[in-house]
């Protein structure tokens, strides 16, 4: 993908979130696609807001970790990660993008402990 779809696409997830400001997969999408434009400042901002909306914080902290990721700040992610598995979140790509922080910061034999 291009820079500029991943642009396109934040500011068509913003306009979609305007119009439906409750919808927390709507609101992940957004963020994701901020992250991947390199819009940190923006995505930080977007995260923040979540905490208005229903069964948001493990969501939030999977996208602190993912953001974290993404600058390549591996602790930081890693810990965002336990908080959202710790928030009691089913979501099996918390364990995925937990394992994935694990072989980055080459802690292969945590891995087969968590």
């Amino acid at each position: 993908f291009a820079l500029s779809e991943f642009a396109n696409a934040a500011r068509s997830f913003e306009k979609a979130v305007k119009l439906s400001p409750r919808d927390l997969g709507l609101n992940a999408r957004w963020v994701r696609a901020l992250i991947r434009n390199y819009e940190f400042d923006e995505a930080r901002r977007a995260i923040a807001g979540l905490g208005r909306l229903p069964k948001s914080r493990s969501t939030a902290f999977r996208l602190q970790g993912e953001l974290a990721m993404r600058e390549e700040r591996y602790v930081d992610a890693l810990a965002f990660f336990k908080q959202g598995l710790r928030e009691g979140s089913a979501d099996p790509a918390l364990y995925l993008l937990y394992g994935d922080g694990l072989y980055q910061l080459r802690q292969f034999e945590d891995a087969l402990f968590f």
